[in-house]
């Protein structure tokens, strides 16, 4: 028997009907073991998350929006050929990812479909195979059962029509299934091909799109590389206009308070350029000089291209304000200078002499003086030995690590001061690791005087300023004072003599300063840069020069004048035109860079959908396939135990013909009471195996029945004929088996048959159903009780 099998694949909490005269809701528990596929979610069932395709839509779809605003085809009256096609390239783009999602969707209607059709298959597989479960199981019951002991005729041909019927819905159930899987299977293929065309749309809109994007990103690069290289050109031309003193000009035209300031602009960047250079002439080096309130002194160079100097120029400019209109006149200055010699001679000065003059005097002498105090510098010499080693070792390392030891010993003392180690000579001499060094050093450092002052309340800056008095610089700090001690440098006033003194060069002055330092303190220098009270200054003799200033001949410019007003007019007009081109410039070149970044992340969006590659395409089919392959296994069980109940009933038939020797009449399928219509039928090809039935009978013969409900949906069937039925006449041999009808004799009948007879006599009725009882519940006992008055009334009249 096939039951066992079918067990295995078991319908979870699965409803089907049994084919009877009533018909109930039977629920199956699915085994541990089985997969149920009822329980399982819909693989249609809604889902409120967007599709990674959507959001790619919506990504490119902003994107198409956007460009419209942020990509300009036209810059400054300028075609920009780059940004229409990238425009264009985005919007079949775009046209192309809504084609992913739609294919996607085709993708998975093609699947729903195929899963909706698959399902309805293998539900009708479930019922079929249930239907035929319980059918061959019915049928192994009937043979048992017609050939027990105390099954009696009556029981016999009940059981033999449930029977039948169970088998024929069993039938029925799988002829449904069976159709229905072929109805599947055909639209499997219709299935896999509408998936594999739209899986092929997917990725053909799927390249079109990055293809796409690929060439935007191309145009989007170029068109901003056009952008960049316009807005260089546009800055370079505006610097020009800046270098021309285009800016100047017009901050000089927005502001007259300062005259000086607005002469000096107009006179560089206006008057000069344009009526004192030459084509391929410039100025350099322009340099405003002086200036007292009625002229302003001007220099400046005139180059060539090549940057020669062709002329120096110093001129002075005088100007004008006119109060009734505020209009500035700048004319051509004159100025004449005169001062009187060391020698009492009046001397002129000629006009670029006049330019370097300061404060309108001029030099006639130079002479230093030396005034103040200083500190005594004193000098001895010291040995240095020490060790340094072999590697990374320079005769530079060796000198500056004896130096800077010999400077911290003479730091850590407390009677020198400012010391500094001068390299004289030195030796080294190879040990095993490190040179041996001895290094003399000339250090020169200040004397410092050191005096215990004892306890005292005096405050530390007071003690300095009351020091300072007596030319005593305090170096000590304000702890020392704490502990009494006061440490200082002495500072020694420069006499009479040389502070009177005036010498022709500074190193003159320091000189007569050092000698008197040796002379009177045994010094070898002085400290210059800690002799804050020393002043070594060079002193010049002057004498004053007399200047008169002249404006000659007609104004050389107006600040009202038409020629400059229109020049101002238009070099605003050309700033203002440069700002406006440079800010559209800037603005698609950022609209092209952010375009172009955009649609890099929707290129990398796109990359990422991978529901058409060939994986996921493989794992979608081979999971249309595996829904169907689930039903086709339940449809070979269901085949496998409907064979088995058909030739078990067959079995069953031929059975009750060799006990009964009659063939039964079969009651029709809509009440047991009918009359015995026909004798059950025996085919010559069911009874191929006598051996078989020969063993069927002996077990019977053997074993009580026993009809019990159990929880595997089983049931096991046990004739207990005793000692009766064991007579070998009863039991066809093996060589007349074909041709012999079996006789069983009808056992005694009870005058009067009850309910009670039967159910205490009656095995068969587990059969009435032609189904197990396990599984079946209370509703199909009471049928088949129902089933048996009926019987009893009829075997009654």
């Amino acid at each position: 028997m096939k039951s066992d099998s079918a067990r295995a694949i078991a319908l979870g909490l699965s409803t089907i009907t049994l084919a009877s005269a009533v018909t109930f809701p039977v629920q199956a528990e699915a085994s541990e073991n089985s997969e149920s596929l009822v329980l399982a979610p819909s693989d249609n069932e809604v889902s409120t998350e967007q599709s990674e395709e959507a959001t790619v839509v919506q990504e490119a779809e902003t994107l198409s929006e956007s460009v419209n605003d942020t990509v300009l085809d036209t810059v400054n009256d300028i075609k920009v050929p780059e940004a229409v096609s990238a425009k264009d390239n985005i919007e079949e783009a775009t046209e192309a990812v809504n084609n992913i999602e739609k294919a996607k969707e085709a993708m998975d209607d093609a699947v729903n479909q195929q899963e909706t059709i698959s399902d309805i298959a293998d539900d009708a597989a479930a019922v079929a195979e249930e239907n035929a479960t319980a059918a061959s199981s019915a049928a192994d019951n009937a043979k048992a059962d017609v050939v027990a002991k105390d099954t009696s005729k009556a029981e016999a041909v009940i059981i033999i029509s449930e029977t039948e019927k169970s088998v024929e819905q069993a039938t029925n159930s799988f002829d449904e299934a069976r159709a229905s899987y072929d109805n599947a299977l055909n639209s499997l293929e219709a299935a896999k091909d509408d998936y594999m065309i739209a899986v092929e749309a997917y990725n053909s809109n799927k390249n079109k799109a990055t293809s796409d994007l690929a060439k935007a990103n191309d145009d989007l690069a170029k068109a901003e590389a056009k952008m960049a290289q316009m807005q260089k050109e546009l800055e370079a031309a505006r610097q020009a206009l800046v270098d021309a003193g285009a800016e100047a000009l017009v901050a000089a035209d927005d502001n007259k308070a300062d005259a000086a300031s607005y002469v000096e602009t107009i006179v560089k960047y206006y008057y000069v350029p344009k009526q004192e250079l030459s084509d391929g002439q410039h100025i350099a080096d322009f340099t405003v000089g002086e200036n007292n309130g009625d002229y302003i002194s001007i220099s400046y160079n005139v180059v060539d291209d090549a940057g020669n100097i062709l002329r120096n120029v110093t001129a002075d400019y005088g100007y004008t304000i006119d109060k009734a209109t505020g209009e500035i006149s700048i004319f051509d200055n004159k100025l004449y200078y005169e001062y009187t010699n060391a020698d009492g001679q009046v001397v002129r000065l000629t006009k670029e002499e006049a330019a370097n003059l300061e404060n309108n005097r001029i030099e006639i002498g130079k002479y230093w003086t030396a005034t103040g105090a200083y500190i005594p510098r004193y000098e001895e010499q010291t040995v240095y030995q020490g060790f340094i080693p072999f590697l990374n070792y320079s005769d530079a390392k060796a000198i500056a690590q004896g130096k800077e030891e010999i400077e911290s010993l003479y730091a850590a003392s407390p009677w020198y001061y400012n010391a500094n180690a001068d390299f004289v000579e030195g030796t080294k001499t190879p040990l095993l690791v490190s040179y041996a060094l001895n290094i003399k050093y000339n250090v020169s450092y200040d004397q410092v005087e050191t005096y215990y002052i004892g306890a005292n309340k005096i405050d530390y800056a007071t003690l300095v300023d009351q020091y300072a008095k007596f030319g005593r610089r305090v170096i000590s700090s304000s702890y020392e004072l704490r502990q009494g001690i006061v440490r200082y440098i002495q500072e020694y006033k420069i006499s009479d003599d040389i502070a009177g003194a005036e010498f022709d060069s500074y190193k003159e002055a320091i000189a007569a300063v050092v000698k008197e330092a040796g002379e009177q303190h045994g010094a070898s220098n002085i400290d210059i840069a800690n002799s804050t009270q020393l002043a070594v200054k060079e002193n010049t003799k002057y004498a004053d020069v007399f200047e008169k200033h002249i404006n000659e001949g007609a104004a050389l410019f107006r600040s009202l004048g038409k020629d400059y007003t229109s020049y101002i007019t238009n070099v605003r007009a050309q700033l203002l035109e440069y700002t406006r081109l440079l800010s559209e410039v800037s603005a698609a070149r950022t609209g092209y860079a952010d375009a172009k970044a955009k649609v890099a992340n929707l290129q990398g969006s796109i990359e990422k959908l991978n529901n058409a590659d060939d994986v996921a395409t493989a794992v979608q089919l081979a999971e249309l396939q595996a829904k169907l392959d689930k039903a086709k296994i339940k449809l070979d069980i269901a085949k496998d135990n409907l064979d088995s109940a058909k030739e078990s009933l067959s079995e069953a038939k031929l059975l009750f013909n060799k006990r009964f020797n009659t063939a039964p009449a079969v009651p029709t399928t809509n009440s047991v009471q009918e009359e015995i219509i026909e004798a059950i039928p025996i085919e010559e090809t069911e009874v191929e195996k006598p051996e078989e039935l020969e063993e069927l009978i002996e077990e019977n013969e053997r074993k009580p029945v026993n009809r019990q409900n159990s929880n595997n949906n089983s049931s096991t069937s046990e004739n207990s004929l005793s000692d009766v039925q064991s007579e070998e006449g009863n039991v066809p041999s093996e060589d007349n088996i074909e041709n012999t009808i079996i006789t069983i004799p009808e056992e005694e009948t009870p005058k009067a048959i009850t309910v009670a007879g039967l159910l205490a006599r009656g095995k068969w009725f587990i059969g009435l159903a032609g189904v197990s009882t396990a599984g079946i519940g209370v509703a199909v006992l009471e049928a088949k009780h129902r089933a048996a008055i009926k019987l009893l009334d009829k075997l009654n009249q």
